[in-house]
């Protein structure tokens, strides 16, 4: 009787031995961001100057470029941080306000009916790429991007 206690005791360890060994790991096992992109964080600063429309695609695909510019103000205070809208040379002002890696304002360039969210890909020196839906709809997806004057 003690033989086949011990002998499955045995069995039983070192078959769950081997299946947890062949498990899959588990996600906290992992190293840390391994297969997460890097997210990349911006200076709010960044943001403040003149940047150019270069590139705008609706559903995927590329619009006319427009003679559009828009310029961010500073400050430290950014609830409702200024705005301008230079439009084919009609100059709009607007505010702006950030929210994480967005950017809540209202846009002429795309038809807003309302304020929108405008969610920063990528901004450097030189270029700022902005995603975000078209609204009323929101189902069609947009890009801007924009290169600093």
């Amino acid at each position: 009787f003690y033989a086949c206690l011990i002998s499955g005791v045995i069995l039983y360890g070192t078959a769950g031995y081997f299946l947890n060994e062949m498990a899959a790991p588990s996600p906290s096992s992992k190293a840390p961001n391994s297969e997460t992109p890097k997210q990349q964080t911006f200076e709010k600063s960044s943001l403040v100057g003149t940047w150019k429309l270069i590139s705008q695609k609706k559903a995927g695909v590329s619009q006319p470029v427009k003679n559009y510019t828009l310029t961010f103000e500073k400050n430290d205070n950014c609830d409702n941080c200024g705005l301008f809208e230079t439009f084919n040379g009609v100059k709009d002002r607007t505010t702006y306000t950030l929210l994480n890696k967005s950017i809540i304002m209202r846009l002429s360039l795309t038809d807003d009916t309302h304020d929108n969210e405008y969610r920063i890909v990528q901004i450097d020196k030189k270029r700022l790429v902005l995603t975000f839906v078209y609204l009323p709809d929101e189902t069609t997806a947009g890009e801007l991007i924009f290169e600093k004057k």
